[in-house]
Formats: structure tokens, sequence, C-alpha cells
């Protein structure tokens, strides 16, 4: 390899990474907290349902970003999609309703992080309002 090329390679990797860690630096500190409702959202690429939902759900979610409010997407699109997200949802102490769920998609549970309790359930027929509502309802807020 040239020696030229290699000091230009060289130089990228420094700046590159001078830029990573100045990045890494100056971003916000996120308190990590225990969520309090976990929406599980069993998806699929090709769900028509999710489809007509994602939107929604995706607006009025953005309100409760600074709750105690954790997002796990159940993606059901395929095997790897299907067993990465069992992985989750044993991870989060779901499994046995992954489980039962099976590969229906297009809707969300609203779960009580503690109890493992499912509170609401979240269809394709809501209104984004709805899903607010929801939300705020299964949070106690």
């Amino acid at each position: 390899m040239n020696k030229n090329i290699k000091i230009k390679i060289l130089l990228l990797a420094i700046a590159t990474g001078f830029i990573f860690n100045f990045t890494a630096l100056s971003k916000p500190k996120v308190e990590a907290t225990t969520p309090k409702v976990i929406a599980m959202y069993f998806y699929a690429d090709w769900c028509g349902a999710c489809k007509t939902l994602d939107p929604k759900f995706e607006a009025a979610k953005a309100a409760f970003k600074n709750e105690a409010f954790l997002m796990a997407k159940m993606d059901v699109t395929n095997l790897p999609t299907t067993h990465q997200s069992g992985l989750l949802a044993s991870g989060l102490g779901l499994k046995p309703i992954f489980d039962k769920t099976g590969v229906k998609t297009g809707f969300v549970y609203l779960i009580d992080a503690e109890s493992k309790e499912i509170v609401d359930t979240i269809k394709r027929s809501a209104s984004e309002q709805d899903i607010s509502a929801k939300i705020k309802a299964a949070l106690g807020s």
C-alpha cells in the first residue's frame, strides 16, 4: 500500500476517533430508571394492521419520552426477528405473554412492569388520542 494512503487512513482514523470521543463527551447523560409500564408491541413488516397502528402509536408515545414507559417491539416478521423478540421478552420477564400470543400482530399490550399483568390492549382502530389516554391511565397519571 502506498505510504501516502497509509498516512491518510491513519489521519482519518485519528480524526474519526476524536470526533467520536468528542461527540460522546458532549451528549447529555440519560438517567436510568425502572419502567412502570411496558408496551409490548407485536409487529411484523408484512402486517396491514401494523401499518395502520404504527404511525398513531409512534406519535402518541412521543409524549411519554420522559415517563417510566418502555416500548418493546416484538418483531415477528421472520424467524430471526421472532427469535430476537423472544429473547427480549425473556429478558423483560414477559416470555409467557410472548409465547401465548404467538405470531399475532397489529396490537400493543400495556403491561404493569412489576406484576407482569396486561392492563390494557391497544388495537389498530384506536386513535392517537385513545392511545395516549390508555398509556396515561396505565402509568396512573
